[in-house]
């Protein structure tokens, strides 16, 4: 085991023992004593050998640096990656094993932590920690091995609190091995979801590293694991998991209970389990965690060797959308360090930004890494640089190992070498950044050249003074634990202290040089000056940013980061229109169509709440609403057109009759409303309840086929009028007077001055006659995401 000591607490559970193992510290033995406290300014950088017991490869002993690998595509190269996963005998090092030699070779300099930063010494973990998360109570969950280093999850996972440094060492009662599986937050209920794993944990003679379809949830408050009982569809080893805009979760890829690539894409529902992508039944991409990220357009965005798709989750497509100059891999790191924009490394040693905010991808060479950073991983750090910690130059092999640290920064493009690690993080090994704006670095082997049951900690320059003491931080006193999209919310620090920045990193979660959660924003804000309060604008779309658990920090005008908190950045849905009406939407938007059981799509421009564009029924025989996400609802542009293939059944004063309910539409031009109807009734105002277009004639349109109404007696006819007296001849409407809100409809009947937008931001035109108050007929939206007005200039 890997405490010297323990307290047990067994309870039965099913037919399996589940163990609550709490390691006492202390020693290279203890699972506690985990922390930043290491040498002072003058700290070494950097060594030239492993300094782990097993012998370091040279130049000779393997290929020499070059491309390392294509993507993965064929039944061989499958059956290869199967090859690697094989148990090979290797040293267990449980942080305190051999002392790598200090050295200064890659740096050149005995810089302090000022300029480098600072690792903490190695202290031991309960298992190899293929898989980190962080939850939402600040705690690291981890598994991938038993406590001795063997391959496979074993049913045992451990939690680690950064604040105490204790370890919870568990036992789950599922068979699911979770080794190489893939695991996200659930925003909507707090559980963690992990989906897949390794065929060892059926224990029924099927050979081990192929795919399962199981589905489990850990929740962080019970530290408990349990099956979902929703399955996937579809076996999945080595599968990636990609969070949506509104909590749903999208998987693809991973290798199947046969040893082939898996089947289509799939996406997780909380509450209804999963739901199949069937129209992507041939995966052109990467069968190994393939890397991507839901873009601002709604669509997830993956990037394969030299390939980038495009995948649209509610049309179940996948296209190809452009090409990279160099490869990619799975074996590489890569960080989505802005919104729409990611660094990757490619297969030679260099790096390129890939920005996909436009219509067209923009892809910029930069420089990279170097060649030995196989199986490294890039952890964006608190104040928006990005740490690539780990990796060799040949796969799993300690050959040109990369102890030292590397610092990019999104602003130069440059990068700065930092202090160096005491253990190699290769294969298997994680990196996931902590709520006190450190970075942990944990794991490698099982398979590989040395069996990591330790951890370390990367303490980045900005903690540090120029005599490289740790600098005093500012401090949130207090912050909401749940904030809305588009809203404004407000935070106190201690002390008045004057903040430079406010930056947002939704919670990491991290497996073979992935993250699948890990993204960066820099919020605007406000502050008085001398004052504890600062307010924050959370002006983004869910596309931008998903719902989910963020870290928030404050940083000061020296660069310094508070402790994070962290919250959950939540959206609600607006209503934007009834069934029967149409809308416009400024930007890609997820929409929602029924009342009480939904479907939803992501959708832009104009928008048609009816069974049609929406291609379903979610509600039969019930008065259906469109919905979207906030905070995009407050600019959308309400047509209220009643479908183009609905049927005239009476015009204004007439009757009609349905014989099974139908959405009936009353209105004329743009202005409607809508009424489920059953049987008879009559198309007035009185019926619908108001008069939608005054001094208008209008009729009544209905979404399905309608009996013909009994034929009313012949009126008399009336008396003839007397003629009207002459009309007086129209002035122009007053300067400023109001005329209509966006989506409506005014008349003029002099040619009049006319300016169309909100707050400050105007445009106008001429007009005469009726016309809507649209951003069409205006020709541009002078305020986008605010609802507009139009006005007598």
């Amino acid at each position: 085991m890997s405490c010297k000591c323990h307290v047990f607490r067994l309870t039965l559970v099913a037919v399996s023992v589940a163990a609550l193992i709490s390691g006492c510290g202390g020693g290279g033995g203890g699972a506690g004593g985990l922390s930043a406290a290491g040498a002072g300014k003058g700290a070494t950088s950097d060594g030239s050998s492993s300094g782990t017991g097993a012998p370091e490869a040279t130049r000779s002993d393997a290929a020499k640096p070059g491309k390392i690998r294509r993507a993965v595509r064929t039944r061989d190269d499958i059956e290869r990656e199967r090859e690697r996963e094989r148990q090979v005998p290797a040293p267990i090092d449980r942080g305190d094993g051999p002392k790598r030699k200090s050295s200064n070779l890659q740096t050149g300099t005995m810089a302090g932590p000022e300029i480098q930063g600072q690792w903490s010494s190695a202290s031991s973990w309960p298992l190899n920690a293929i898989h980190a998360i962080l939850t939402p109570d600040g705690k690291i969950m981890s598994y991938g091995t038993d406590p001795d280093g063997n391959q496979g999850a074993q049913l045992y996972y451990d939690v680690w609190n950064p604040a105490t440094s204790a370890h919870s060492l568990l036992q789950h009662a599922t068979r699911t091995d979770m080794f190489c599986n893939a695991q996200v937050m659930l925003p909507t209920t707090g559980q963690v979801l992990l989906a897949g794993g390794d065929t060892r944990g059926l224990n029924d003679g099927t050979p081990p590293n192929l795919g399962v379809r199981d589905t489990n949830l850990f929740d962080p408050l019970l530290l408990e694991l349990k099956a979902s009982g929703t399955p996937m569809q579809y076996a999945r080893w080595y599968g990636s998991l990609y969070p949506l805009s509104d909590g749903r979760v999208l998987t693809a890829a991973g290798i199947d209970e046969n040893g082939a690539g898996a089947g289509p894409p799939e996406i997780y529902m909380p509450g209804s389990g999963w739901k199949t992508l069937s129209k992507i039944a041939n995966w052109p991409a990467d069968w190994y965690y393939p890397r991507g990220f839901l873009a601002p357009n709604g669509k997830v965005v993956i990037a394969s060797g030299s390939s980038l798709f495009s995948l649209d989750v509610e049309a179940e497509t996948m296209d190809s959308i452009g090409t990279l100059p160099k490869n990619t891999d799975w074996t590489l790191p890569w960080a989505l360090f802005d919104r729409g924009r990611m660094m990757m490394v490619d297969d030679e040693g260099g790096a390129m930004v890939v920005d996909v905010n436009g219509s067209t991808p923009v892809v910029t060479p930069i420089a990279g890494p170097g060649p030995n950073r196989i199986w490294s991983t890039a952890t964006v750090l608190a104040d928006g640089k990005v740490a690539v910690t780990g990796g060799s130059s040949e796969d799993n092999v300690l050959v040109d190992t990369a102890f030292s640290t590397l610092i990019w920064d999104p602003k130069t493009n440059g990068w700065t070498t930092g202090a160096s690690a005491a253990k190699p993080r290769l294969y298997h090994s994680s990196a996931i950044l902590l709520p006190d704006a450190t970075v942990l670095s944990v794991g490698g082997g099982s398979p590989g050249p040395v069996v990591n049951l330790n951890a370390e900690i990367y303490s980045p320059p900005y903690l540090f003074d120029s005599n490289g003491q740790k600098q005093a931080r500012p401090m949130i006193n207090s912050a909401p634990a749940k904030v809305d999209l588009g809203s404004t919310f407000g935070i106190t620090v201690a002390s008045g202290r004057a903040i430079q920045r406010v930056t947002l990193i939704r919670t990491g979660s991290v497996t073979h040089s992935t993250n699948f959660e890990q993204r960066f924003l820099e919020l605007p804000f406000t502050q008085e000056t001398g004052s504890s309060t600062v307010s924050i604008k959370l002006n983004e779309g869910p596309n931008t940013l998903p719902i989910g658990y963020y870290m928030l920090f404050v940083i000061d005008s020296a660069g310094v980061p508070s402790v994070a908190k962290i919250m959950k950045v939540d959206a609600s849905w607006s209503k934007a229109a009834d069934q029967g009406q149409s809308f416009t939407l400024p930007t890609a938007t997820t929409v929602r169509y029924g009342s009480g059981s939904w479907v939803q799509k992501t959708a832009s421009g104009a928008v048609a709440c009816n069974n049609e564009f929406f291609d379903a029924n979610p509600a039969p025989g019930l008065a259906k609403a469109c919905e979207v996400l906030t905070p995009q609802a407050a600019g959308v542009v309400l047509g209220n057109q009643p479908p183009s293939g609905d049927k005239l059944v009476a015009n204004e004063g007439g009757s009609f009759s349905v014989a099974s309910p139908a959405l009936v539409s009353f209105g004329a031009d743009t202005r409607w409303i809508s009424k489920m109807v059953s049987g008879s009734a009559s198309c007035s105002s009185t019926f619908f309840g108001l008069d939608p277009a005054p001094m208008t004639v209008k009729s009544c349109f209905a979404d399905t086929p309608s009996a013909p109404a009994p034929a009313p007696a012949p009126a008399p006819a009336p008396a003839p009028a007397p003629a009207p007296a002459p009309a007086p001849a129209p002035a122009p409407p007053p300067s400023g007077a109001f005329l209509a809100n966006e989506g409506q409809s005014f008349t003029v009947s002099v040619p009049t001055v006319v300016r169309y937008g909100a707050d400050t931001r105007w445009v106008q035109k001429t007009v005469n006659g009726t016309v809507p108050c649209t951003n069409a007929f205006f020709g541009t939206d002078p305020a986008p995401f605010v609802v507009k007005s139009c006005r007598v200039a």
